[in-house]
């Protein structure tokens, strides 16, 4: 018996010597004040960050030359990642009741408390942000719904969002009966992509006037504007984070011209363009400037400012250490898991 455990164990050490031998030649110090609130975020972001860019970010940018291929290895180590990283708890099932349906023919997934049935009869739209849709059935008791959108380049501008939009007026049609809910207590929420998408539902129902309408809309870290790839969140990228596995300026180029329609080997042609503004022609770009203001213009503060201004209680949470898409890591970092709860509270607080 000694022989075969020996072995095992002579694998095991050999294992993990490998693989601090990988993070180590892998490691890049992060800079200073990312992160910087916790010691311990900074450890587990110096552990993850380097898997990420061995499994993420090196292969797609080294080993995959064409645009589809890139998509394709995104895609598959992302959602790989997402589900090691994501919660892995054994009472989800037994506290959340979860289902998949096609709502208007939309894929969608619903998470419904089963203790507390909904105790608020609100409900929350999410758009794309993946993980944490379980946590917040916990933390609120109410009905989530996540939406299954139409991604790009396969599906391009306007059908991604007429997806959402239609399974956003199921709910309202259909929600009370099946589920419960008072439509006036509907809440869109969306992170980075999904956060432009709430964006726009949101001020397409308000030009439409329909009835009724939504109790509120979070915003994280949301991607409003594709006209300046300068401002100040790209160029402290540029700075400080080039060569990381984070959300990178050429990759959000590079989505949005899919989004937009561009073909795939033309939209990986022009990131070194866009990424510099020279997608905007000079007599736009003088209108625009005067508008976006380098020093001080911030997306998302732009936005709670024009929302305070027309009179709409509007809440703006600013997280000095945090970073672009850093939720889908809650459970990891525990800075993106204080932002969720907050977020949460906020939520509750509007039903």
């Amino acid at each position: 018996m000694t022989k075969p455990l020996s072995k095992i164990g002579s694998i095991t050490f050999a294992t993990i010597v490998l693989a601090f031998s990988l993070l180590l030649i892998l490691h890049k110090p992060l800079p200073p004040g990312f992160c910087e609130k916790s010691t311990i975020d900074r450890v587990i972001l110096h552990l993850f960050e380097p898997i990420l860019r061995a499994f993420y970010y090196y292969p797609s940018k080294y080993l995959f030359t064409s645009a589809e291929n890139q998509i394709w290895w995104t895609r598959l180590s992302l959602n790989s990642l997402s589900k090691t990283m994501g919660p892995i708890n054994v009472f989800d099932r037994h506290s959340v009741l979860v289902k998949d349906a096609v709502w208007n023919g939309v894929n969608v997934r619903t998470y419904e408390p089963r203790l507390m049935k909904n105790a608020t009869g609100g409900a929350v739209v999410f758009i794309h942000g993946g993980g944490f849709a379980i946590g917040s059935v916990e933390i609120m008791n109410t009905f989530v719904v996540s939406i299954d959108y139409r991604l790009s380049p396969e599906t391009v501008f306007p059908e991604n969002l007429f997806d959402c939009e239609k399974a956003v007026d199921y709910l309202f049609e259909n929600g009370a009966q099946e589920f419960g809910i008072d439509p006036k207590k509907v809440v869109v929420i969306g992170d980075s992509a999904g956060g432009n998408l709430a964006t726009v539902i949101a001020q397409r129902r308000l030009e439409k006037k329909a009835e009724p309408k939504l109790a509120a809309q979070v915003l994280l870290y949301p991607l409003l504007q594709m006209v300046d790839l300068q401002m100040v969140s790209y160029r402290y990228f540029h700075k400080r984070l080039d060569g990381f596995a984070f959300v990178d300026p050429r990759s959000v180029a590079f989505y949005y011209m899919l989004y937009a329609g561009i073909p795939l080997e033309k939209a990986k042609e022009l990131v070194p363009a866009v990424i510099t503004n020279g997608h905007i022609k000079p007599e736009h770009r003088d209108r625009i400037d005067k508008i976006l203001s380098h020093r001080s213009f911030i997306e998302s503060t732009h936005l709670y400012n024009l929302s305070k201004a027309a009179g709409v209680p509007t809440k703006l949470i600013n997280l000095k250490n945090g970073f672009h898409a850093m939720l889908n890591m809650h459970n990891e970092i525990t800075e993106a898991s204080f932002c969720l709860t907050d977020v949460m509270s906020w939520i509750v607080e509007q039903f």
